[in-house]
Formats: structure tokens, C-alpha cells, sequence
């Protein structure tokens, strides 16, 4: 079975080519050239501020390169997984089950590694 739009009128568009208009009047409210950049700065400051508190938690493990190369591995063991259920059309359902499974023993594991507060 087929998904993708066969024809133009079935695409959804964030407003006209020019930016969102008022179709009636046929003049421009938002321009893309404002609201690309938005959408960008957003994403960018969203990435940023991640992207630091991650920094400040690879300083904590001692080699921070060995946290880097932890990071990398579970990416590329999730892109590999993802192709792997698009290759076999696994349902959504299935792909949240394995994460889960992956997310308890993960949690599993690393509460056995941390000593119990003293109180």
C-alpha cells in the first residue's frame, strides 16, 4: 500500500510559499524569511543548553571520554535498531516495548551501582 501524496493539494504547508497570507486578501502576514529564523534560533537554543548540561555531566565520569564514547555507542545502537524495525515494519508498539525493556534494565543496573544514602 502506497502513503505518500500523489498530488500537491494533499501536502500540509506552514502557509503559503511566501509565508503564511491571508489567502482572501493575498497579501503576507509573516514572511518566511521571519519565521524560518525563529524556528531556528529555537531549535538552536533548545540543542545549546542540552548540549551544556551534558558537558557538565561528562566532567563528572572520570575519563570524560569514556562517557563520550558511551554516548555515541547508545546512538548508533539506536539508529541501528530503528533501521532494523523499519526493515522488518515492526508497529509502534513494539518498538516502545523493546525501549522499555532497555530503559528498566538500564535503571536496573545502575541502581545496583549506587551505594545507599546514609541517613
Amino acid at each position: 500500500m502506497h502513503m505518500n501524496p500523489e498530488i500537491q493539494n494533499e501536502y500540509i504547508w506552514i502557509g503559503a510559499p511566501f509565508g503564511i497570507t491571508n489567502f482572501q486578501e493575498n497579501h503576507v502576514w509573516l514572511s518566511l524569511w521571519l519565521i524560518l529564523p525563529f524556528i531556528y534560533l529555537s531549535i538552536t537554543t533548545v540543542f545549546v543548553m542540552f548540549g551544556q548540561w551534558i558537558g557538565v555531566l561528562f566532567k563528572e565520569i572520570t575519563p570524560p571520554l569514556k562517557a563520550y564514547s558511551t554516548e555515541i555507542s547508545g546512538s548508533l545502537l539506536g539508529v541501528g535498531l530503528f533501521a532494523v524495525f523499519s526493515y522488518l515494519n515492526c508497529s509502534p508498539i513494539i518498538w516502545f516495548i523493546v525501549e522499555l525493556i532497555a530503559k528498566v534494565k538500564i535503571n536496573l543496573n545502575l541502581q545496583s551501582r549506587v551505594p545507599e544514602a546514609q541517613g
